[in-house]
């Protein structure tokens, strides 16, 4: 369960007065500290439900997660790093794309689909596979 702070309350309460029109800054100054800040609040909720997904694929134990979403796997690919340096937690659950998935079924080689490029190693599923 998130947690709102009142520094929370008083962003978004600020943000509704400018959206009213009750409050007109003189300068684009406070309408950049809102975008900045809802930013980053979804990035944070995003890195949450991603490190709650890797958590419960790997008490499943899962040998990666496969999905269809090009922004899901770069929330949970990426997302890894973030949450190694944000929590302090390592979890090394590959992830797949499902037409990377589909194409080392068909017996395309790894190597043809620059799979190098992910951030968490492929190796253990790909011997798996072969």
């Amino acid at each position: 369960m998130l947690e709102l702070s009142d520094t929370w309350h008083s962003k978004v309460r600020l943000w509704f007065l400018l959206i009213k029109g009750s409050l007109h800054p003189s300068s684009s100054t406070i309408s950049v500290s809102i975008s900045k800040f809802f930013r980053s609040y979804a990035d944070d909720i995003a890195l949450a439900i991603a490190r709650e997904k890797i958590v419960n694929t790997t008490k499943a134990g899962a040998d990666c997660i496969a999905t269809l979403c090009p922004f899901c796997f770069l929330t949970l690919d990426l997302g890894q790093m973030l949450i190694k340096s944000t929590f302090h937690e390592e979890y090394n659950m590959p992830v797949l794309h499902y037409a990377e998935l589909l194409s080392l079924g068909l017996g395309i080689d790894p190597k043809e689909l620059a799979l190098d490029f992910h951030k968490i190693r492929l190796d253990n599923v790909l011997n798996k596979i072969s």
